[in-house]
């Protein structure tokens, strides 16, 4: 008995002195991040949506730009150091995902689950597998499309997880009929594009599937009407919207199926199941 306790005595000192600042060393690898604002040689600033990978680089620097600078020009591994959100422009010489006609300056988000399946089941499953392995994820186009009318389809692609950039940008290249480009290089002052400004995209819808009411979350105070349409763009919905940050719909009247919600330029799809 002595010896059994002696040997778990043991085994909790081996954790503590051993084992538990390794697993401390490993929740703080993120403190290697950093955030690159401008670029350094000629100063133009960086759209400040990505971080770079500083731990062990062959350049050090206590500058963020400096480190980023240095690396991504001298070293082989720099891009690969890149981790971020939401920039990845992903483009589709097909017609993926079927979408109803919107006028300029409308956003429309969609998943994987709203690929044509019955075209195109490849890329439908090669996009679930992309959300298995890093996330949610969401796709956003800017309506109509970027590409020439009866071509294919473009798409900005938005993680709730920091990934690496080149890493997702090759599992994109993967998928049938797909080209992505990674936008994490620097940008002139004059050309930062976000979709935050001008646009406000912090609207949310749930549940989805729905049944009975639909609850539409918004992060800022939205005056425009809410309109809901069918696929094929009727307007069958048109709610005043309110000052709240919540607000509850009553979609009893809605046959099941799938529908288009839209306030302002933003759309988002959702569907009616009973």
């Amino acid at each position: 008995m002595k010896t059994k306790l002696m040997l778990i005595v043991f085994a909790g000192l081996w954790l503590v002195l051993f084992r538990l600042p390794l697993l401390v060393k490993a929740q703080i690898t993120d403190t290697c991040w950093c955030i690159p604002k401008y670029y350094p040689p000629n100063g133009e600033f960086f759209n400040e949506h990505f971080k770079y990978d500083t731990c062990n680089v062959e350049f050090a620097s206590s500058s963020c730009d400096s480190v980023y600078w240095l690396n991504m020009n001298r070293t082989t591994d720099g891009r690969n150091r890149i981790y971020a959100k939401h920039e990845w422009l992903v483009w589709f010489d097909v017609k993926a995902f079927p979408l109803p006609y919107y006028p300029p300056d409308t956003l429309i988000e969609v998943t994987w689950r709203d690929v044509d399946s019955i075209n195109y089941p490849e890329i439908k499953d090669s996009l679930r597998m992309i959300e298995n392995e890093y996330g949610n994820n969401k796709m956003i186009k800017l309506h109509p499309d970027l590409n020439q009318p009866g071509s294919g389809q473009t798409f900005r692609v938005f993680f709730d997880n920091y990934l690496i950039g080149v890493e997702l940008e090759n599992k994109y290249n993967a998928i049938p009929f797909a080209n992505c480009g990674f936008k994490a290089g620097r940008l002139d002052i004059d050309n930062i594009d976000d979709f935050s400004k001008g646009h406000n995209t912090e609207i949310n819808i749930s549940p989805n599937p729905a049944n009975d009411y639909l609850y539409i979350h918004k992060q800022n105070n939205n005056h425009n009407n809410i309109i809901i349409t069918s696929v094929t763009g009727e307007v069958l919905l048109t709610i005043e919207s309110n000052n709240e940050e919540e607000q509850k719909i009553n979609i009893q009247n809605l046959s099941p199926g799938i529908y288009f919600l839209r306030i302002g330029n933003v759309c988002k799809k959702f569907i009616v199941n009973r």
